[in-house]
């Protein structure tokens, strides 16, 4: 789960992230509405983009992934401990 949260993310999906928060906040502190906040999200964010990205890359937030790397990690926290 820490894959998801930390400053690992591939470059393509930090970038969508921003924009993301930036549409956010503008709509938070009242600066924008949704409707328009999004026009320039996506306006900012292309498709193309998107599809560039490498397949691991798009999949990044891919339910099986962060699973995989949930079990990953409490196998490797396991293996530290005595007794195992």
């Amino acid at each position: 789960m820490s894959k998801a949260i930390g400053n690992d993310k591939p470059n393509g999906l930090l970038d969508i992230e921003l924009e993301l928060w930036r549409a956010l906040l503008k709509v938070a502190t009242g600066r924008d509405t949704i409707f328009p906040a999004m026009q320039t999200f996506f306006a900012n964010i292309s498709q193309g983009d998107i599809l560039a990205m490498s397949p691991e890359d798009r999949s990044f937030f891919s339910l099986r992934a962060l699973l995989k790397d949930c079990y990953d990690q409490k196998l490797t926290i396991l293996s530290g401990m005595p007794g195992q």
